[in-house]
């Protein structure tokens, strides 16, 4: 009976360990289609969800600093621009 007690406890550890996780990514997640590429790919997708009659997108970084000035401004927007979708 030990060892079954020992084993169950073991799983409840992994099993909430694992919730945990899925639940805060679900959570940092909630409602958003991830735009992880090139410039291109990403500006397509803002195209693709316009296509469907959304009017705007939100769009969030892993490092905000890095991303947003470097990457963002200077590739993505200027194509977006390009699009007529900014």
């Amino acid at each position: 009976m030990d060892r079954v007690l020992e084993l169950a406890r073991k799983v409840h550890r992994v099993w909430r360990r694992k919730w945990r996780t899925a639940s805060e990514r679900f959570a940092a997640d909630f409602g958003g289609m991830p735009f992880v590429s090139d410039p291109d790919h990403v500006v397509s997708e803002p195209a693709r969800i316009a296509g469907w009659g959304f009017d705007g997108v939100i769009f969030g970084f892993v490092n905000y600093l890095e991303e947003l000035p470097f990457f963002f401004a200077q590739e993505v927007l200027p194509r977006l621009e390009r699009m007529d979708l900014r």
